[in-house]
């Protein structure tokens, strides 16, 4: 009969290339450590081996020991000579499990096997997963209580195989980024539109296409989600000419974009000078703009992003000169304003917030 248990899968991210660049005896000492960490990690954890490939399938009795086992196991690998970057998913549900006969056993089968839903809720929860990430279904969420650790929902996902679309979340400590998982055929977000789910890749928007690698700017990106997800909804971003203010804005937008049913809207302002040229620049992009009467609709939400060239009046000369600004916005459809002058627009102070750049391009 099924009973409720807790699954937990792994894989190493790029385990292929791996052993292609490192050569076969290099990398077999290397997946020797893979093995030693991870059985010395489920003795501590108490948890029980299933399965093995290039990670490994492992039960546990309850949820917090697997999300202790998965934080271990991220820290360690981290530590190795090359790194090890490994993805682990957690379920909690009913699932069976039946012994095989020793017999079969004697041929190479395992002793014990898992079967249910259950078991390819696991695994396809670990197959979104980015390198370094833990991620849990709802069940398993909902069974973990206390703990140092955070926690953050990256929505629901439609899943091959699954009739309903599960919630994903993510298990990190202080220094997690909490980056949306990886969309694929297979699996990807969906958000509620007009009383149903709708793909992510179906939501509206206008985001220019990337021509380019996005590179050393992930801990400012995570600053920019951080300050979101603390119900910032106008965030000016500064720094000088070519820094990369606008490329940033557009990789949080595309990022994030399941977090706004409404779509996300990019608006070039730089030649705005005045409130009627921003409000033609945003016409000019497409961006829906809503009766007052439905502002409230958390399903038309947008991120805006937005280029203004205009420096505070008090900024000195030569910052008004090489400096140039571009402001995320995110909530409300309400705004159409220049970003330097925040006291027009109908925002409380606390939601209001700039974030500067380093001389560091991207």
């Amino acid at each position: 009969m099924p009973a409720d248990r807790v699954l937990l899968f792994t894989d190493v991210e790029g385990s292929t290339q791996l052993t292609e660049q490192l050569g076969d005896i290099a990398a077999s000492s290397l997946w020797t450590e893979h093995d030693r960490i991870a059985r010395e990690l489920m003795r501590k954890w108490q948890g029980h081996e299933i399965d093995k490939s290039d990670g490994f399938l492992i039960l546990f009795d309850r949820v917090e020991s697997a999300a202790r086992f998965a934080l271990d196991l991220h820290h360690a690998f981290a530590n190795l000579t090359p790194p090890l970057r490994a993805r682990a998913g957690i379920h909690s549900g009913p699932m069976i499990a039946r012994q095989n006969t020793s017999e079969d056993v004697t041929l190479g089968a395992k002793p014990l096997e898992l079967d249910g839903v259950g078991k390819a809720i696991a695994s396809r929860i670990m197959s979104i997963a980015r390198g370094g990430q833990t991620l849990l279904s709802a069940p398993a969420r909902a069974a973990l209580s206390g703990g140092d650790w955070k926690l953050h929902s990256h929505g629901h996902w439609r899943m091959k195989g699954l009739a309903e679309p599960i919630e994903v979340f993510e298990l990190g400590d202080g220094r997690t980024l909490f980056v949306p998982p990886i969309y694929s055929e297979k699996a990807f977000r969906v958000v509620q539109s007009r009383g149903g789910w709708t793909a992510l890749a179906d939501l509206p928007h206008s985001l220019p296409a990337e021509r380019d690698i996005f590179v050393a700017r992930d801990e400012v990106l995570d600053s920019l989600a951080a300050l979101f997800r603390d119900e910032r909804r106008l965030v000016t971003v500064l720094g000088i000419g070519g820094i990369g203010k606008t490329r940033l804005a557009i990789r949080y937008a595309s990022t994030w974009l399941g977090d706004y049913p409404g779509g996300a809207w990019f608006c070039d302002l730089s030649a705005a000078s005045s409130i009627d040229g921003i409000a033609l620049g945003v016409a000019h992009n497409g961006l829906p703009i809503l009766p007052s009467d439905e502002r409230e609709c958390s399903q038309r939400h947008h991120d805006r992003c937005r280029d203004e060239k205009e420096m505070p009046p008090q900024a000195p000369r030569e910052e008004r000169a090489h400096a140039r600004k571009r402001a995320c916005y995110c909530g409300l459809p309400h705004v159409l304003m220049p970003p330097h002058r925040p006291w027009w627009l109908n925002f409380p102070p606390n939601l209001i917030t700039t974030l500067s750049l380093s001389t560091t391009a991207s």
